[in-house]
């Protein structure tokens, strides 16, 4: 028992990283502030003073969010060497809580401000509650992401703002956002079967591909309609859906090459019921 206890104990990220870094991105802090800036742009476009509470909130949901996600799909997470947290499941789920009380506050805070904002702030809060239970119904948990993660281009109008220009952001960020999570779906392919519905495993690899690649293409055209300034972030867009896709089949393979290698290398020192341990915990294989 002492020897399974401390093989599962001394595991760390799947690349080694240092404890401080595996806690800075479990926060996701690029798409929070992408939401972030979306709100920023959002009021800025359509001529109107920042909700500096409501910009900080979309933020502080976006991370919340990510954490409620990680806190709830943490078993499923551990087959892939994301073990975060099952490692510290108090301090995990505590900061959970205080992710999503400190986004409560500012929103309660926007909503003195412009109850519409507000209004949208809690169903985002909502969403972000609900959306890892809903991930066995078809086409609800990537819509859900697409949906809400956009809507902060829409914050100024429902400050009272008009622009038709906002609307093509919303959807421009919306069907980014919508090909990102498929590419982040293909790299889970080969262990989301049975455990949630994605395009990938209905659609296939391939055709997957397509349609990232195809909904990425699409909202980076809208964007640069709109503004000659989204030009160098539509070629990043673009070639960074590309080039995912591209390596998702290779780094398929070698995961599969590097579990069977570790699992042999492993097999004579586990013992009996260390290979028990790993039999009920396959994520120790990637450590």
């Amino acid at each position: 028992e002492s020897r399974n206890v401390k093989i599962y104990q001394g595991s760390s990220s799947q690349k080694g990283e240092s404890l401080v870094i595996e806690w800075i991105r479990a926060f996701r802090l690029p798409v929070c502030l992408f939401a972030a800036g979306l709100t920023l742009v959002s009021f800025r476009m359509s001529g109107m003073r920042p909700l500096w509470s409501a910009v900080v909130a979309t933020m502080l949901i976006g991370c919340a969010t990510m954490l409620q996600n990680d806190w709830r799909d943490r078993s499923h997470d551990a087959r892939k060497g994301k073990t975060l947290a099952m490692r510290h499941p108090q301090l995990f789920f505590g900061l959970v809580v205080s992710m999503w009380c400190i986004s409560t506050v500012l929103a309660i805070i926007a909503v003195a401000e412009s109850w519409r904002i507000g209004f949208m702030l809690f169903g985002a809060i909502l969403v972000g509650l609900v959306h890892p239970e809903t991930r066995a119904i078809p086409m609800v948990p990537i819509a859900l992401v697409a949906v809400v993660s956009a809507s902060p281009a829409l914050m100024a109008i429902l400050a009272g703002a008009e622009s038709k220009e906002l609307w093509l952001i919303f959807v421009s960020a919306a069907l980014v956002v919508f090909g990102r999570e498929i590419i982040k779906d293909l790299d889970d392919l080969r262990i989301d079967g049975g455990y949630k519905w994605t395009i990938p495993l209905v659609a296939g690899e391939w055709k997957a591909k397509l349609v990232a690649v195809a909904a990425v293409a699409v909202g980076s055209v809208i964007a640069l309609f709109v503004t000659a300034v989204a030009l160098p972030g539509v070629v990043t867009a673009l070639v960074g859906a590309l080039f995912s896709c591209a390596i998702t089949s290779v780094g398929s393979q070698s995961t599969a090459l590097t579990l069977e290698w570790r699992w042999q290398s492993r097999r004579s020192g586990y013992g009996a019921r260390g290979l028990r341990q790993v039999a009920k915990s396959p994520h120790l294989l990637l450590e």
